[in-house]
Formats: C-alpha cells, structure tokens, sequence
C-alpha cells in the first residue's frame, strides 16, 4: 500500500471510521474537510496567519497541548526526547574528534534537516516540518509581537498576531536544556537549518527571544546541536 490521504468530515466521522479501518501512519492525514486546519489524526492544529507562503503554524510545541509550556526536548537533528543533553548522547557525535560531528558537516555538504532527522516530520507525519530559516523570517515579517506574564502560573509569552488575518499563536519560556541547566527562561525553537556554507557549516538557526528581559524575538545561528531545545512544527497542505 502506498501514501494516501483520507478526508473525513468532523471529529466523530474520524472516531467512528479510523477505529475500523487500518491506515500507514504516519503518511495518513486525517483532515477534517470544512475546517482544513484540523489534524484528527494528530490533534495538532495549523494556525492559518494568513501568510504568503500558505504555511500553518502549530499552536504548542511537539510534546504538549498547552502554549504556556515547552513540550518535548530535541537535540538538534533527533528524532526523540531524552534527559540529558551532552555532546556524549548526541546522535551524530564524532567518537573521533572532541566537538566534532559525524553529519551535517562539510564533508557531506547538507545544511537543512532531511526528513528522518526531522522531529517534526516523524511524529507527525509528511506535511509537518520543523520550520526553515524562511519560515522564521516570514513569521516575524508579518507578525507583530507582544509580550505579557500568565497571571496563574507567572510565565512569560509572547502572542505573534498576524498582521494580515489578525489570528495568533504564543510562545513561552522556558529553560533550554544542556547537561544542566543554567536557569535562564527564554525561547530558543530549532529551525531545520545550520548557518554557514556547505563547505563551512555552522549552528543550528533557532527563533530566540528572554520574554523575562524583554529582548525582541530574532533569528540566530551558530547555537549548539546537542542542547535541548522544543520544536513549533509547521505545515501546509
């Protein structure tokens, strides 16, 4: 059997029919078809921000269904959660050479995530991505970012809020997570890129921002591979 897609027409036409069929996850996408930004097969939604690109943007990060929290922790180009992030449990550590990397390198001439190493692809199938370069810079392009603390649990966010649609998502602090942590809340999401060139790669590119600081939301690279860090998937149909 190859990939398909089967279309379903609200939540308990999904329940009532995915129970008593068999399907290839993660390749089926369960869609409900009057809201198209509805993922039944996930429950992860697609927020349409109305951007040029067409791109939706989850509402949590992989791992949660609450925006005010991190989710799962990825090492950069890992497809699973772990506790500790140390150059010795990384995936693609070079045994050889202390800080040296076994993919992702000169050698191999790959800058963006192919699609096994892509934590975001693999929980939740082939529309999903963890977001490019582009996607951040698109995001932040049409997006205009306000900052505010959760009255309840005293986390700072942040709510992009689309300057097109005026429709919104939030980002939260957290603490990234390298062998321990150091204590600092900010907001550092991988992107599926590194910076550099082919020939001379560097860091990952992640969305950063300190909510709790007030630094502005901005696009960085030369961050390290091995820390922990969520993911905000994105999708397009």
């Amino acid at each position: 059997m190859g990939k398909y897609i089967h279309y379903f027409k609200n939540e308990s036409d999904f329940t009532d029919k995915y129970y008593g069929e068999e399907y290839l996850e993660p390749w089926v996408s369960l869609t409900d078809t009057e809201n198209e930004h509805v993922d039944y097969n996930k429950g992860y939604v697609g927020v349409d921000l109305g951007l040029p690109s067409g791109n939706r943007w989850a509402e949590y990060n992989i791992g949660t269904d609450d925006p005010l929290e991190p989710g799962n922790y990825y090492a950069w180009a890992e497809t699973s959660t772990k506790e500790n992030f140390t150059f010795g449990t990384y995936k693609y550590a070079n045994p050889v050479y202390d800080g040296a990397y076994t993919k992702y390198i000169y050698d191999d001439g790959l800058t963006k995530l192919e699609p096994g190493d892509d934590a975001a692809h693999t929980e939740l199938g082939g529309n999903w991505w963890t977001p490019t370069y582009d996607d951040f810079v698109e995001l932040l392009a049409n997006c205009t970012v306000t900052k505010a603390q959760d009255p309840e649990s005293g986390k700072y966010y942040a709510t992009f809020t689309s300057n097109i649609n005026g429709n919104s998502i939030r980002f939260s602090d957290y603490k990234v997570m390298y062998e321990a942590s150091d204590g600092r809340s900010e907001y550092s999401l991988w992107a599926s890129e590194i910076g550099g060139t082919p020939c001379y790669p560097g860091g990952p590119y992640t969305l950063y921002g300190s909510l709790q600081y007030n630094d502005s939301p901005r696009v960085l690279e030369e961050t390290t591979r091995y820390y922990g860090r969520p993911i905000r998937p994105v999708f397009k149909f």
